[in-house]
């Protein structure tokens, strides 16, 4: 007599119920039935709490780039943070009753410049306290202070975790797939306004409005003209998993022609996204991969292929068939033949971003305490003059309400300058050494996982954070996102870490 196996039932049960909560939260959309969706999605987290049980925290990883949420929910928490939240309750219970199976892993450097962080981090919120009557305070917009809570939670649960070689392996892939889905929403809300303000009560991303954020900036609504701006993180993404999974200089190899074909879709997608700071960001990871697996002679090369691709796309540009306005606008830094249209509105960004930190530089209307900074949020004053310049109240043009928002939120387009808005030049100042020893724990990761079946995933979440502190520095860069991002990937380079064979045995 044959016996069931229950290891493999289980799985398919619980999959099939998934299923057939998520066709009911489709029809509740369908229908308008928001207490319908809002059960079914609920019902949905309790499934994935109880099958993952203490592997909960994967889904940290994986749903890292969802940064929409789910509108039906009365929760102001995007995807990524529920999941933390979930992860963090799991964590703690655990913790509360030693039924965590994660590992001791030692106090360093790093960690310890963390801490020196968060801990000035307070001091801050003390000083300026958001949403707190009872300390004085005037401020509101403290959203920030949550995501950095989060992102400390996310290091703390990850760091003590172990992961196998075939889910190291598969995580880059769920992240793909998950780019996939926002690129998705994006676009239907794009090419259709209608379902997308639809499906929006699902998620946020749908709406044809565009993502709503935690930016003030993102209550304007400017039109960002024929830019598919949602194919942004997916074409990056894209880029990086290619050049993670093999050395940039055998990208087109007669072996690699799938990886050589992600690595252009990705190019294209930044392209029509309009972005010139992401093809910089693609083109320093690329650095990097190159240079991590050759040294200066990988220099060399990136250097010669840069200077064929710009003298291509120069050449490009003076033949009768012109390329799209987006992508005219991303190259519009090399000289050619661009479209002047595309070419003005590159220039118009980049003045009006000189101008602003200008304004900001010479008073201290904007930041008030550059010592030790403002904290997050904006006083309610400021809240309110901002919804006056949204809604149209106080006139000015286009370009000038959106400046001043964007003053008024902190969101200066200037790692360093927002640094300073928010935490001081004392912040700042400590955030360097946190950088210098991230960058040192990637270079280490990638160095120990050479070889190993780890290499791929070590490549994959330590490139984008080697170049993170020149991207923060020299392109662009917001202290309330970096911060937040060096802390998850710290925590997922430890857990890669404590997975390989070699770490264990040191």
């Amino acid at each position: 007599m044959s016996t069931i196996n229950s290891s493999k039932i289980i799985p398919i049960v619980v999959v099939g119920i998934a299923i057939v909560l998520a066709w009911i939260a489709g029809n509740g959309v369908a229908d308008e039935n928001y207490a319908t969706i809002a059960l079914s999605l609920g019902a949905l987290s309790v499934i994935a709490m109880v099958a993952l049980g203490s592997r909960f925290y994967i889904l940290i990883p994986i749903c890292w780039g969802l940064s929409g949420q789910i509108s039906v929910l009365p929760l102001p928490f995007s995807v990524r943070q529920l999941v933390i939240i979930l992860a963090s309750v799991i964590f703690i219970q655990g913790a509360i009753f030693k039924t965590n199976k994660g590992i001791k892993a030692g106090r360093k450097a790093i960690d310890i410049w963390i801490w020196v962080n968060i801990l000035y981090i307070i001091t801050v919120f003390f000083r300026n306290p958001v949403g707190i009557n009872a300390l004085g305070g005037d401020r509101v917009g403290g959203k920030p202070y949550v995501d950095v809570a989060l992102g400390l939670m996310s290091y703390l649960i990850l760091r003590q975790q172990r992961i196998s070689v075939n889910l190291a392996n598969k995580l880059p892939k769920y992240v793909i797939l998950t780019n996939v889905f926002s690129a998705f929403a994006g676009a239907v809300g794009f090419f259709l306004p209608s379902l997308g303000d639809q499906l929006a009560y699902f998620y946020s991303d749908f709406s044809s409005t565009g993502i709503i954020g935690t930016s003030a900036a993102s209550l304007l609504s400017f039109s960002q003209g024929a830019r598919w701006v949602f194919f942004q993180g997916l074409g990056v993404t894209s880029a990086i998993y290619a050049v993670s999974a093999v050395n940039p200089a055998l990208l087109f190899g007669i072996n690699n022609i799938r990886l050589g074909v992600l690595y252009l879709f990705g190019i294209i997608g930044i392209l029509a996204s309009g972005y010139r700071s992401a093809i910089i960001q693609v083109l320093l990871i690329t650095t990097a991969s190159i240079m991590a697996r050759e040294r200066i002679m990988g220099l060399f090369k990136i250097v010669a292929a840069v200077f064929a691709l710009a003298s291509g796309a120069v050449a490009i540009s003076y033949l009768p068939i012109k390329l799209p306005t987006t992508f005219q606008r991303t190259l519009s830094f090399l000289p050619g033949n661009w479209d002047q249209v595309a070419v003005a509105d590159a220039q118009n960004t980049t003045e009006w971003r000189v101008e602003m930190w200008q304004i900001i530089l010479s008073s201290d209307r904007y930041i008030h305490n550059k010592i030790f900074g403002d904290g997050f949020g904006y006083s309610r004053a400021d809240y309110e003059r901002g919804m006056q310049i949204t809604i149209g109240i106080e006139h000015l043009s286009e370009t000038e309400a959106q400046q001043e928002i964007f003053m008024i939120d902190g969101d200066f387009h200037n790692g360093p300058l927002g640094t300073i808005r928010f935490v001081g030049v004392v912040g700042l100042t400590l955030l360097l050494p946190l950088f210098f020893l991230v960058v040192k724990m990637a270079l280490t990761l990638i160095r120990d996982a050479r070889g190993s079946n780890y290499e791929f995933s070590a490549y994959f979440y330590s490139l984008p954070i080697i170049v993170l502190p020149l991207y923060f520095f020299l392109v662009i860069g917001d202290y309330r996102q970096d911060f937040v991002t060096v802390m998850f990937s710290i925590g997922m380079m430890q857990m890669l870490k404590n997975s390989m064979p070699e770490s264990r045995k040191a």
